[in-house]
């Protein structure tokens, strides 16, 4: 199966002003398969960024996601991150902690992951 790519433009968000993929709120997110290649955001989560959510991902690959606050990929502030074979390559988070992932006051597994 043929990943799906997503990046800001491709979703129709401006990728320097919120987060250049998901941003999700009090809800459950699922992605399965997906790059998120170039995403990034002036703030937090680059390519995600998720507050009270669950969030799941499984076999996807991060690229190059940036954000100027924390969290260069994936952003999470309370709830449930679960991680499975993904591929986080050159994230940064330049103005804060995480540079692929950070999270406050959630629960985080990450599992056969490769961090580059």
């Amino acid at each position: 199966k043929a990943p799906t790519r997503c990046s800001g433009e491709e979703v129709g968000v401006s990728v320097e002003t919120v987060a250049g993929g998901v941003v999700a709120a009090r809800t459950w997110f699922s992605a399965s398969h997906v790059v998120f290649d170039g995403c990034g955001a002036d703030g937090d989560g680059g390519a995600v960024e998720a507050n009270a959510s669950e969030v799941r991902l499984d076999e996807c690959s991060f690229q190059g996601a940036r954000a100027t606050g924390a969290g260069g990929a994936v952003f999470l502030r309370g709830g449930r991150l679960d991680v499975a074979g993904t591929r986080f390559e050159g994230c940064v988070a330049s103005g804060g902690a995480g540079g692929a992932v950070y999270s406050e006051d959630a629960a985080v597994t990450i599992a056969a992951s490769t961090f580059a």
